[in-house]
């Protein structure tokens, strides 16, 4: 194993990534949506507070690391809340809204380099 591929693993065991060295989405903020290739983090199930003991919370969290240059590269600057990312997943194209965290803000840094940063989105259902 190469050092590339030592990183890579590192990556995916610290990211919970399931995707490898990254897939394919759409970042849309207003009207302008660009093509991506992010490391997404493993849905998160039940992140947010269960209103009742027997009624079960549908929204999905959901973190992408994002290289910085690609997405100041695509127009966009620093990830901003109300943007959002659709990625295919299953065959069914899924749309994540970038939003704060209870105790953090839409996106941080992900690196100490500041090459990366990592995006909090929660699942929306698009009527």
């Amino acid at each position: 194993m190469n050092l590339h591929q030592r990183g890579q693993a590192l990556l995916n065991r610290v990211t919970k990534s399931e995707a490898g060295t990254g897939v394919s989405v759409l970042y849309t903020r207003g009207a302008t949506t660009a093509p991506l290739v992010v490391t997404p983090s493993v849905e998160d199930l039940d992140a947010t507070t269960q209103p009742s003991p027997t009624a079960r919370n549908l929204d999905r969290e959901r973190d992408y690391l994002i290289v910085l240059a690609d997405i100041v590269s695509a127009g966009f600057g620093v990830p901003a809340d109300g943007d959002r990312i659709t990625e295919t997943l299953n065959g069914v194209a899924e749309t994540f809204e970038v939003t704060a965290r209870r105790t953090e803000p839409a996106w941080r840094w992900a690196d100490a380099q500041r090459t990366r940063v990592r995006v909090h989105t929660i699942r929306k259902v698009l009527a």
